[in-house]
C-alpha cells in the first residue's frame, strides 16, 4: 500500500512538471494554433483564431470572440461589435500509401487485407484507402470596441459577459502572474 502511495505521488509530480500546450494562447512557431490580433486603429481590431486540426469551427469562432472581449476590456472598453467575419477554414487531402498510417505513427485497425486491397476501421479521418482529409478551422473577425450605452442590440456584445461565459464553457482559467 505504501509503495502504491509513493508511485501515485511520483506520477503526479512528474505529470505536473510536464509542459502543456494550451489551445487558448498566442500562435507561435512552437504552436501553430491559437489567437493573434492586429490593432487597426480607432477602436477596430482584427482578431484571428486558428484551431487545432479537426477541431470545430464553432470553437474557433468562440475563441476569437473571447480574445476580442479581452482586447476590449484591456483597452478600457465595455463592449464590442463584430463588423466582419471570415471563415478561412482549410481542408487538406493527402494521398497516402497503404502502410502510411503505420509509418506516420497512427496505427489503423485492419479489417481485411486481400487481393482487393486493405480496409481500415476505427480511423475516422480515412476517407478511402489512399487519402486522408483533415480540417483546420481558422476564423477572422474585425471588431469595433465601444462603451455602448444604448438599448440592447444583438450585434453589440458585452465584453465581460462574453469573457466569463466562454472561459467557463471551454474551462479556461485566468493566467496567474
Amino acid at each position: 500500500m505504501k509503495l502504491l502511495h509513493i508511485i501515485a505521488i511520483a506520477s503526479a509530480t512528474l505529470l505536473s512538471s510536464c509542459e502543456t500546450v494550451s489551445y487558448y494562447s498566442p500562435i507561435s512557431p512552437e504552436q501553430p494554433f491559437g489567437y493573434s490580433h492586429v490593432d487597426l486603429g480607432g477602436g477596430f481590431y482584427r482578431v484571428t483564431y486558428r484551431g487545432e486540426r479537426n477541431s470545430s469551427g464553432r470553437k474557433a469562432f468562440d475563441l476569437a470572440r473571447l480574445k476580442a472581449a479581452e482586447i476590449a476590456l484591456e483597452n478600457g472598453f465595455t463592449h464590442f461589435e463584430i463588423k466582419d467575419l471570415s471563415n478561412l477554414t482549410t481542408y487538406t487531402t493527402t494521398n497516402i500509401e497503404d502502410d502510411a498510417l503505420f509509418s506516420a505513427g497512427r496505427p489503423a485497425a485492419i479489417q481485411n487485407s486481400g487481393p482487393s486491397g486493405t480496409t481500415y476501421s476505427q480511423t475516422p479521418w480515412v476517407e478511402s484507402e489512399d487519402s486522408v482529409t483533415t480540417k483546420t478551422p481558422y476564423m477572422e473577425i474585425v471588431v469595433e470596441c465601444t462603451n455602448y450605452e444604448g438599448s440592447p442590440k444583438k450585434s453589440v456584445q458585452d465584453a465581460i459577459v462574453v469573457k466569463e461565459k466562454l472561459k467557463k464553457k471551454y474551462w479556461i482559467k485566468d493566467k496567474e502572474i
